[in-house]
């Protein structure tokens, strides 16, 4: 992550926000969630909750 992230910034950035955009889905698809606001509510909550669960989430890209 870091060779690429030095040399490909908007590629990387771009990668980690699908792979949030993905969670999201899980997470709205797991606990049944209809409405975005809950979904973001709740995704919110589990970073707060585990900051070390992925990696990037430990690098501070949780948006």
């Amino acid at each position: 992550i870091n060779y690429f992230s030095r040399y490909n910034r908007d590629k990387v950035l771009a990668v980690f926000s699908y792979l949030n955009t993905l969670i999201k889905k899980w997470i709205r698809n797991t606990y049944k969630l209809r409405s975005i606001s809950w979904v973001v509510s709740k995704y919110n909550e589990i970073v707060k909750a585990s900051p070390a669960l992925f990696y990037h989430w430990e690098l501070g890209m949780t948006y």
